[in-house]
């Protein structure tokens, strides 16, 4: 794919392709077929359902509970090097496919992790870096977690870059000047 993922991490992820997206009420179930690409990310008994090229008041779904956050349960323990919070499941996947960065998120850029889990994350990882997007929601939520977290370390964005975030910048860049720019940023 344009992101050269490959196939290992896709299913470590669980990442699938969705034909149809089942909503399940109490008197009824609709079943709806998505006209673009549809990709759903289950965990658990949860699911995302993410489609790239709908607008963006259709391209996200969840039933996520408030408190979840996506890429805690493919964390390696073992490891206590980095963690990046980032903005999305696909963030988190492109981090460790390219350069093997543990990354996590909230369930949106706007809904921050819990403190009960950030704890656990500032007393396991020697640096957590908090990686969202550089527009007006992104910086906001990047200063709070700043504010809540001191050892927080946020990415330094650099002002020739225009892309604004690490799979868009890939996206035009390519691997090269992206795995420059990423470990200048998170150095």
């Amino acid at each position: 794919g344009k992101y050269e993922v490959v196939k290992y991490w896709l299913d470590y992820y669980q990442v699938k392709c969705v034909r149809d997206i089942h909503y399940i009420y109490p008197d009824y179930t609709s079943i709806v077929s998505p006209k673009t690409l549809c990709i759903g990310y289950p965990i658990g008994e949860y699911l995302k359902i993410y489609m790239p090229f709908e607008t963006k008041e259709f391209k996200f779904r969840n039933n996520y509970p408030q408190t979840y956050v996506e890429g805690h349960i493919q964390l390696d323990w073992t490891r206590n090097d980095l963690l990046v919070i980032s903005k999305s499941s696909k963030e988190n996947i492109f981090f460790r496919n390219h350069w093997n960065i543990q990354a996590v998120s909230g369930k949106s850029e706007t809904t921050y992790i819990p403190d009960f889990i950030m704890q656990q994350y500032l007393n396991h990882f020697k640096r957590v870096v908090v990686w969202l997007d550089p527009d007006e929601a992104g910086i906001r939520s990047m200063q709070y977690y700043k504010t809540m977290y001191q050892k927080i370390e946020l990415v330094e964005f650099l002002p020739e870059v225009k892309e604004k975030d690490p799979t868009d910048i890939f996206e035009v860049h390519r691997k090269i000047f992206t795995t420059d720019l990423v470990y200048h940023m998170l150095k």
